[in-house]
């Protein structure tokens, strides 16, 4: 798992019979509860990246803890944990 500091950056390969299309990164805390939803909008065959910066949808830094992101590009999926150290209080 990545360790999460101000932003963790989320790395991931597309082929080339999938460039161009859109990316879409959800962020799921351990329960399968959607926290943060992403558009990467058109990737390139290679590498790509998307950063983010552990906040949730309400821009709320998330609780530490284990999240799963999950990276869709055409019909390919990629799945990763993200560990969250948070040295943000909540509110």
């Amino acid at each position: 798992p990545d360790a999460l500091s101000d932003k963790t950056t989320i790395a991931f390969s597309v082929a080339s019979a999938d460039a161009g299309q859109d990316a879409a990164v959800t962020v799921y805390n351990r329960a399968g509860r959607v926290i943060r939803q992403m558009e990467r909008g058109a990737v390139v065959s290679g590498g790509n990246t998307v950063d983010w910066n552990g906040k949730d949808q309400d821009n709320v830094f998330v609780p530490s803890g284990l999240y799963i992101v999950v990276v869709k590009v055409g019909g390919i999926q990629e799945t990763e944990t993200v560990v969250v150290l948070n040295k943000y209080p909540r509110p």
